[in-house]
Order: C-alpha cells, then structure tokens, then sequence
C-alpha cells in the first residue's frame, strides 16, 4: 500500500517538477542579428526591422524599447520608419501618437561597413535623408537613420541572437553546406529545412523568416517499382510542406528529368550554376522547372520554386 502510495505521488508530482525546470522561451519582440545576412544591398528589400536599443549620436549611454517603438519597413521603392519615441541627451519618452514617414529610395551604395541607403521625400525633394547599415561579416548590428540634413542622428542597434535561439537553429535548419549536388543518389535521401524565404513580388523582394511552427520542409524521394524479375522502374518525387500556404500547404511534383545547367538570377542579373528540375505536379498535371542553385564546393545554396526562393542557414 506504501509502495502504491509513493507511485503514484511520483506520477503526480514528477512531471510537475520537471517542467519548472524547463525555461520559457520568451517570445520573439526583435530582429536578431543571425536572422539573415546582408551581402548584397538587394538583401535590405523586403525587411521589417525591430531595433532594441537607441540613442542619439553622441549620447553617452543606449536606451531600451519597447516592442513596436521603433520599425524600419523596407519595401519596393520605399522606406517605412516608425518611430514613436522623443529622443534627448538624457534618453528617450514614448510618444504614441507620432505619425510613421515614408521616404522613397533614392540609391543604394556599398561602403566599407555596409550600405548607406540616400532617401528622398517625393512631395519635397529637397528633404534628403539617411540610413546606414552597419554590418559585421554580413550580419545587421545597428542603423543609423537621419530624416533631413538638419535633423538629429538616430542609432539604432540590432539585438544579439540568444544562445537557446541559436541552438535550435543550428538543430533544426538545414544548413549551408550540408546538401551535397554532386551525387544524385544521395540527393534523394535528403530533407530540407530551409531558414527564410525571399519572394519575388512585381515592384520588390518580401524576405521572410521561417519558424518551427511554420512547418517548412522540402524532401526529395525516390521510389523503386519492381517490374519483372530483374526490372525495376524507379521515380524520383520533391515534395514540399508549407503550412503559411493555406491554398497548398503540400504539394507533390513528380521528376522527369534533372540536369546540371545554369539559372537566370533576376535579382543578381546574370547565371549562376543549379540543378534543374523538370517537375510535373501530381494533382494539377502541371509541367514546371525547379532550380536548385549551387552554392560553394557544389552543395546546395538555395531553392527556387516558382517565384519563391527558399535559402538555407549560414553556418
């Protein structure tokens, strides 16, 4: 009866126990630093950015925000700054009630430590403005942003990825690397779980993150039908899950054919060296291609499907 006792306390009690142990993963209020590189200033179209520091150029000491304060919405042919603070020597104060400005962009030129994107108020074109990004190794640590010649110099800083985000990443993502092109029968054992997507709109590019939740993953199989006693037919299917496609969350395409040749990257302008996959849908009978593009030492770089690039973790 003791014995019974102490069972089922333990039952009780044990799991209790062990997820107070378990930390909470808070939820997500700001871009990271890893959550994508910026190597091209093409990279900057289709952001949202969430700073979680400022202050202004020359202050001594950065301030904290609060989720939403301040957004950077990078979109086409323009930039969307929200910024519902007033900035001073001493820090900052809420100020709810300012109104966002929409500057368009003007240029995008390569420096040293970045870019620095020149802005242009088109119903007064001589009111020019700023943002630099500021870089290391490709990754986004702050922005400096200036409305007009005369206004003040507002840094902003990107907050550092934690470590528990970091971790799970490398776990979950598929990384740069990791998906050799070079031996067809090796591709057909792999599963892809790409870390962003950057689609091609008409006017820009919309960069996305992608999360666990979001349930992405591109797997390529191949199935052997016996046929005869020493034939075998064998098929080759992609198969692609996406749950943030409501109309399509699954979609399978059967291969017909994969050849190493060359991709027209619209964004970069020029070719670049992929796997092409002619595919046909198995629910539409629809013939398409599939691009996989090759990166370093011929492994896979990035997915293109239709107008969606699916691109892998850098390690």
């Amino acid at each position: 009866m003791k014995q019974l006792l102490i069972f089922c306390l333990t039952i009780l009690f044990v799991p209790q126990i062990l997820s107070a142990q378990v930390p909470e993963v808070p939820k997500k209020k700001f871009t990271y630093v890893e959550d994508r590189d910026y190597l091209y200033d093409y990279d900057l179209r289709g952001n949202t950015i969430f700073p979680y520091r400022t202050k202004l150029r020359g202050a001594h000491y950065d301030s904290p925000l609060e989720h939403g304060q301040a957004i950077f919405e990078i979109e086409g042919t323009k930039v969307t700054i929200s910024e519902k603070i007033r900035f001073s020597t001493a820090g900052i104060d809420a100020a709810p009630n300012k109104e966002p400005v929409t500057m368009h962009i003007h240029k995008t030129e390569s420096k040293a430590f970045g870019f620095v994107m020149t802005l242009i108020d088109l119903r007064n074109p001589e009111i020019q403005g700023f943002i630099q990004f500021h870089c290391d190794r490709g990754r986004l640590v702050k922005l400096h942003y200036q409305e007009e010649p005369t206004s003040s110099e507002h840094i902003y800083y990107i907050a550092p990825t934690p470590d528990y985000q970091l971790n799970r990443d490398r776990l979950y993502f598929t990384q740069l690397g990791d998906v050799s092109l070079v031996d067809e029968e090796q591709l057909y054992k792999q599963k892809v779980v790409p870390f962003s997507t950057l689609e091609l709109k008409y006017d820009h590019l919309e960069f996305n993150r992608i999360y666990a939740k979001d349930l992405v993953s591109i797997e390529f199989e191949e199935v052997v039908i016996p046929k005869g006693k020493r034939r075998k037919k064998r098929e080759q299917f992609i198969k692609i899950s996406d749950s943030r496609n409501k109309a399509t969350p699954k979609q399978v395409f059967k291969i017909k054919k994969n050849k190493r040749s060359r991709f027209f990257d619209p964004i970069k302008g020029k070719e670049v060296p992929a796997r092409v996959l002619k595919v046909v849908n198995e629910v539409t009978s629809k013939e398409s291609e599939i691009f996989l593009v090759e990166g370093s030492n011929q492994t896979l770089k990035y997915i293109v499907i239709a107008n969606m690039r699916y691109l892998l973790r850098s390690k």
